[in-house]
């Protein structure tokens, strides 16, 4: 996959998904971590463009992130272990994140992670064609 294709397949999936992959760990349910994949059948941005075959439950241990996992799951397709595209994941994954933990309400997490999307699409000089689409289609009743 190119930059631009896994740019557009985590702005598809959040849209679709609309809202945070995570699970709360505390008794009180106040504190969570984000996961690649929870019980629920949602996946984080990076969780998305690991396919079935190729997910490990023990990459959301300690919830490691996308550096360590492509270090570590040499299974991995070789387009995850390209170094922007790693990075880029990163980035992409460090945004799903902070988003969450700011807002775990999924309307909410979708507000914050617009911004951040685009901003990410900036760094990379990504074209954000699938992001104002998504955008609006969101705000379109149905």
């Amino acid at each position: 996959m190119t930059p631009q294709e896994i740019f557009d397949a985590v702005v598809e999936h959040a849209y679709k998904q609309g809202g945070p992959a995570f699970v709360r760990f505390t008794r009180n349910d106040q504190d969570l971590a984000c996961t690649y994949r929870n019980d629920n059948g949602r996946k984080c941005f990076i969780g998305a463009l690991i396919s079935d075959e190729d997910y490990r439950p023990e990459m959301d241990t300690n919830t490691l992130p996308i550096a360590r996992v492509v270090k570590n799951f040499t299974h991995l397709p070789p387009w995850m272990s390209d170094t922007v595209n790693t990075a880029l994941m990163g980035r992409l994954q460090q945004a799903h994140d902070c988003a969450a933990f700011a807002e775990p309400d999924d309307a909410a997490f979708m507000a914050k992670i617009e911004p951040a999307l685009r901003a990410v699409a900036h760094i990379y000089k990504l074209d954000t064609t699938s992001l104002d689409k998504n955008i609006v289609a969101r705000r379109t009743p149905r």
